[in-house]
């Protein structure tokens, strides 16, 4: 089963074993569902979501493998990972960034522009790098303005290409 890395235990909290843990990405604070089960890198150790709260911003989850303050401290920095299969389903229209590296950028007239090497989060909104051959990255603003279809399928991205943008 494919894995993805999604979010990282940056320190522990009080002495029941809670830890302070710092979403990656777009992924949003319901994959810690309980009894969702994930895996701790690099330890490789399992763990099982029991609990989660918001608290100034951070996530706090509480591990079934981890009762104590002890066993948590040990899991300090290390990144959290899930199966891709079970992640949440998306509502229609809206993917998660993973989906979209390695697409084929396209323009409105289908002339390929590159490929999609990264998504990239700025103050205003996610920004995509397009890999574009033979000359420096494109970004391109992911608002629906500049992004016109995305196909999982086909695997391509369709790009409103601007005056400027290239």
């Amino acid at each position: 089963m494919s894995k993805i890395r999604f979010a990282r235990i940056i320190n522990t909290h009080g002495i029941k074993g809670e830890c302070k843990v710092v979403l990656l990405d777009d992924f949003g604070k319901e994959i810690f569902r309980p009894e969702v089960k994930l895996l701790a890198q690099p330890s490789m150790k399992p763990l099982t979501v029991v609990s989660t709260r918001t608290h100034k911003g951070t996530e706090l989850v509480t591990f079934k493998e981890l009762p104590s303050l002890t066993e948590a401290e040990k899991l300090k920095g290390q990144y959290l990972e899930i199966d891709v299969e079970d992640l949440c389903d998306k509502a229609d229209g809206s993917y998660y960034n993973f989906e979209l590296v390695g697409l084929q950028a396209v323009d409105q007239d289908h002339n390929v522009l590159g490929v999609v090497k990264a998504i990239e989060s700025t103050l205003a909104n996610d920004v995509i790098r397009i890999e574009a051959e033979g000359r420096s990255d494109i970004l391109v603003p992911l608002v629906d303005a500049f992004v016109l279809d995305i196909d999982l399928e086909e695997n391509t991205m369709m790009i409103q290409v601007i005056e400027g943008l290239l």
